[in-house]
């Protein structure tokens, strides 16, 4: 049962986060002339991924309850470095980060620290967070909605956001995507 409580506290915390960003940046966003639809879309895709064994599976609570295995755990360690991760990567933005899509004038582009590795450490956070409530499931069907829906969400978000990038900074953003992954480090 303990494992259970972990499990619960690292999602709030991880929710907590993005409901804090949302609300401390708002007062930037207003200040861009950005994209906003794809952050709608993904909250709709993120509240399915949470919630979708519960929703679809009738017998998914009883499971969930279940002794946590080894890879239950891993599935907490992921998403603890997830949160880990995604703040990182918003302290190394800086100034630059917003929850609306969208660049301001005279806005460096940040091609330092995690932004070396990937151009999305972010949103690789977001991604990792939920494989590991997936594994923590421990269920195919409802870990495969976990991670499926939300990361569909994510790759829309990131095309739209490179769209407004490249728009932005031109031949230094595609020189930037020459020599950096998108999301994953060393392969996509």
């Amino acid at each position: 049962m303990m494992a259970q409580i972990v499990f619960w506290v690292l999602v709030g915390a991880w929710l907590a986060l993005e409901v804090f960003l949302h609300g401390a940046y708002n007062p930037r966003i207003r200040q861009t002339n950005g994209e906003k639809l794809s952050k709608y879309v993904m909250l709709a895709a993120f509240l399915v991924g949470i919630l979708s064994g519960r929703i679809f599976f009738p017998d998914f609570a009883v499971r969930f309850r279940e002794p946590f295995t080894a890879l239950r755990i891993a599935g907490m360690v992921l998403l603890a470095a997830s949160i880990a991760l995604r703040i990182v990567s918003v302290v190394q933005l800086g100034k630059a980060y917003s929850v609306n899509l969208g660049v301001r004038p005279e806005q460096p582009l940040v091609t330092t620290g995690l932004y070396t590795i990937v151009r999305h450490p972010g949103y690789l956070s977001l991604a990792l967070g939920f494989v590991g409530i997936a594994l923590s499931f421990s269920q195919l069907v409802p870990s495969i909605i976990c991670v499926a829906i939300p990361v569909a969400a994510l790759l829309y978000r990131i095309r739209v956001e490179e769209g407004i990038l490249e728009n932005a900074y031109g031949e230094q953003y595609r020189a930037y995507k020459v020599r950096t992954r998108m999301i994953v480090p060393w392969i996509l």
